[in-house]
């Protein structure tokens, strides 16, 4: 468990915890879209960005975003990205393709050995990478699609 997992047993954290889960339940379409500041063609909505702002966590765009250099990532144009705890201490990032055909198929992972800051309470936590049917990609909450 990261040190920051204590943060989450405060009041200030459980307020978090709390805003969050108001946030993703709440989520419904998006107002406005957010470019990702290194990645041209990639989006983020309103919940993605309040998540990432009540929670600290604008590295899990980072990682999403990260793994779009890939061929056989970036092809699919409809991704499932999850954040999960791990049997250790650590957590797993898992992309697929959201099982569009006969079951779901990984097309990335990463490892975080040492966890991350993300409070457990949240997991699995999942967001969709979607191409607009254009170039963009737009990163959402499962409730805004």
């Amino acid at each position: 468990m990261s040190n920051y997992q204590g943060f989450h047993d405060t009041t200030e954290g459980k307020e978090a915890i709390d805003k969050a889960r108001s946030i993703i339940a709440g989520a419904y379409g998006s107002v406005n879209f957010y470019e990702h500041r290194y990645i041209a063609g990639i989006i983020y909505t309103d919940g993605v960005r309040e998540i990432a702002e009540a929670l600290s966590c604008h590295w899990l765009i980072d990682i999403v975003v990260s793994h779009q250099v890939k061929d056989e990532v970036c092809a699919e144009s409809f991704q499932e990205w999850r954040l999960e705890k791990d049997s250790g201490h650590g957590h797993d990032v898992i992309a697929t393709d959201g099982g569009k055909g006969s079951g779901f198929i990984t097309i990335a992972t990463q490892k975080l050995e040492s966890g991350s800051d993300f409070p457990e309470a949240l997991m699995p936590f999942k967001m969709w990478l979607v191409r607009d049917g254009g170039t963009r990609q737009v990163l959402m909450l499962p409730g805004e699609y």
